[in-house]
């Protein structure tokens, strides 16, 4: 018997009641499945590629997300999980993602796990690299909600054959993997080769489907190693355009699986596929990749509204499921968990495990505050930092977003500016939150205001692409003599170039005319960087110096303690500051017109007052993560931004 060595002869037609109790979760399965399923079967259903720390960080992405019940929601009897997906309707949003070689885990293979799915009322994946043939599963489970999963292969003919195959036998969706250039390094499977029994084999390949009789290449690819077979049929060379030329043989929805990156996820859009799955593969491919769950949110955002978009990889509990519909996914797709149901139990196995999933969503729902699909919104979801930061400032800073950097050559539509989107959605939103006191309301509320007027000001009129700021690395001055070709002007080439605003700050010795003159474009973004002096008219002068030379934005340093700033000044009698010296004279400025250490608010808020009545330039303050208090002050003050830095001496826990 093939079979016995892999499962030492555990598995029964009918779990037992004693054993049945042990089984409350899908962890419970996959601890089963590790008690009783031979090792090298376990280790191709577990496994990730390389150190599989893409798998660990599935799960740990999603145990990071908290969600926020709403009370007394008035749920009634209206309760559903029922989804229409490209024209279907499913009894729930969780489908089975495809999964090769499933007779490793039971005879019945994928028989049983679309009997199961059938059962369900939800859509069953059939891998390419199945271990049941295509027209061999739609003759045993007709009825089943199919889709079919398959790689572009090199030889375009072979791929258009499994199309036809697939329309041939009813399936009602191509599901397309295009994260896979080449396979996964696996290292547990190197340590512990898995070795396919006679009776397993990729059946799509061999004729009739017949593993034993095929005489032809693909069967004997198949039989020597799926690992090989897949490496000599994958193309690294596919580009967007195969997926054209796929949409164009068929009238099929054709789905995207493998999406990571907003930019991938606004070409498919743009090219008209149908759908898109979020996934990683749960983690068999690419290690160190991001969760699908992280991700997920940049996708719905950006083409959400243009297509459907669907999640694997990670998916082993209700809640998980939960997360990604209130973010956004129309439904999330399992793996790992229906084989582990069905190397347990075969199809009961597979529908115990869909009860569980299905059982726990129900409940995750209601006590959430939610009857149907419709009433999950991302107001249940939130991630674990966020719960010790107001809400209005994490959607400042989310918004702070530039436009997508997908290719004009796939441009179909225009999208709405990242201004607009913060002044009818972000500010909108502040205005709404529930802050607790009315001081905080009104500090966010202004804050945004001020952050579109800088944004439009300073960045929407002169970068195509909010990229960031270079900021220039000057205080080396040892380096420095004065002379403008020596003194340190690759940074502001640099910046020029990328299109980046560039931060000339006072401890330089090259002057604000200098670098107006010899070395940046009347056209780059220039911003100067000032020190807390008392003397108000040193800022005055050099505030009217900056915008004859064409600065466009000020940065407020409160960063350094300012006698340490004025050490700076002091102990590089050698150096002559340009600016400072234009304005004061040689020596004046070295020792008396800095601020005291700035550890109360007070002079903070005095100087940014004192500031602002010199310019109506953009203001930005620059202030230490361990400096909390000073953030606000500043906000109240009347800054345009808050930079909040975090340098090498700031504690973890206070980030």
């Amino acid at each position: 018997m093939v079979f016995d060595q892999f499962f030492r002869g555990k598995r029964s037609p009918a779990l037992t009641e004693s054993l049945r109790c042990g089984l409350a979760s899908v962890a419970d399965y996959e601890r089963r499945v590790c008690e009783t399923v031979d090792g090298t079967v376990v280790d191709y259903c577990r496994g990730g590629a390389a150190s599989e720390r893409t798998v660990a960080q599935n799960r740990a992405a999603f145990d990071r997300l908290i969600i926020r019940p709403r009370c007394l929601q008035r749920i009634g009897g209206s309760r559903s999980l029922a989804v229409t997906s490209f024209g279907v309707s499913y009894r729930m949003p969780i489908g089975i993602a495809p999964v090769a070689l499933q007779c490793l885990a039971h005879p019945e293979g994928e028989k049983a796990m679309a009997r199961a799915a059938r059962t369900h009322g939800v859509p069953f994946v059939l891998s390419v690299l199945s271990s049941v043939s295509i027209e061999e599963l739609a003759e045993a489970v007709p009825r089943a909600p199919k889709w079919f999963q398959l790689y572009i292969f090199k030889d375009r003919e072979l791929t258009e054959c499994l199309v036809r195959r697939a329309e041939k036998a009813r399936f009602r969706a191509l599901v397309v993997s295009v994260d896979t250039p080449a396979p996964g390094l696996s290292r547990s499977e190197r340590r512990n080769p898995l070795t396919l029994p006679a009776k397993v084999t990729c059946a799509n390949f061999v004729p009739s489907g017949n593993g034993a009789n095929g005489n032809g290449k693909a069967s004997q690819s198949c039989s020597a190693s799926v690992l090989d077979y897949v490496r000599s049929q994958l193309d690294p060379s596919l580009g967007w355009d195969a997926i054209q030329w796929l949409m164009s043989i068929t009238t099929l929805p054709v789905i995207v699986k493998g999406i990571l990156n907003r930019a991938d996820a606004l070409i498919a859009a743009d090219i008209g596929v149908h759908g898109l799955i979020v996934s990683n593969s749960g983690g068999r491919q690419l290690d160190y990749a991001p969760a699908a769950i992280e991700v997920l949110p940049e996708i719905v955002h950006a083409v959400g509204n243009r297509l459907e978009v669907m999640l694997d990889s990670g998916v082993s509990q209700g809640t998980d499921a939960f997360k990604a519909l209130a973010i956004g996914a129309r439904m999330v797709f399992v793996g790992r968990a229906a084989v582990y149901g069905l190397a347990v139990n075969g199809q009961r196995g597979v529908e115990e495990v869909l009860d569980i999933l299905k059982t726990e969503l129900e409940s995750t729902m209601l006590n959430a505050g939610c009857g149907t699909l419709a009433d999950v919104t991302p107001q249940h979801v939130c991630h674990e930092m966020q719960l010790y930061y107001p809400s209005a400032v994490d959607r400042m800073r989310s918004s702070w977003r530039g436009d997508s950097f997908r290719s004009d050559r796939y441009r179909t539509r225009d999208r709405r500016s990242n201004a607009e989107t913060v002044d009818t959605d972000t500010i909108q939103d502040a205005e709404q939150d529930d802050v607790e006191h009315a001081g905080m309301r009104k500090i966010a509320e202004n804050a945004s205001e001020r952050g579109v007027t800088f944004q439009q000001r300073c960045i929407d009129t002169a970068l195509s692409v909010p990229r960031g700021i270079y900021r220039s690395n000057t205080n080396n001055l040892s380096k420095c003599n004065g002379n403008v070709a020596s003194a340190c002007p690759s940074d502001a080439k640099i910046a020029e170039h990328y299109q980046l605003p560039y931060v000339h700050t006072l401890k330089s010795s090259v002057s604000m005319e200098e670098l107006d003159g010899s070395i940046f474009k009347p056209t780059t973004v220039r911003w100067l960087e000032v020190f807390p002096f008392v003397d108000e008219c040193m800022l005055r002068s050099l505030v009217r110096q900056a915008e004859h030379c064409g600065f466009s934005a000020f940065v407020l340093s409160f960063l350094e303690p300012s006698n340490h700033v004025m050490s700076i000044f002091n102990e590089q009698p050698h150096v002559r500051f340009s600016d400072l010296h234009r304005t004061q004279g040689e020596d004046i400025y070295r020792s008396k017109n800095m601020l005291p250490p700035a550890r109360d608010a007070k002079s903070v808020t005095w100087f940014i007052h004192q500031f602002r009545c010199f310019t109506e330039a953009p203001v930005i303050a620059c202030v230490s993560t361990t400096q909390k208090d000073l953030i606000f002050q500043a906000l109240y003050a009347g800054v345009d931004i808050i930079c909040v830095v975090i340098d090498e001496y700031t504690p973890f826990p206070i980030f």
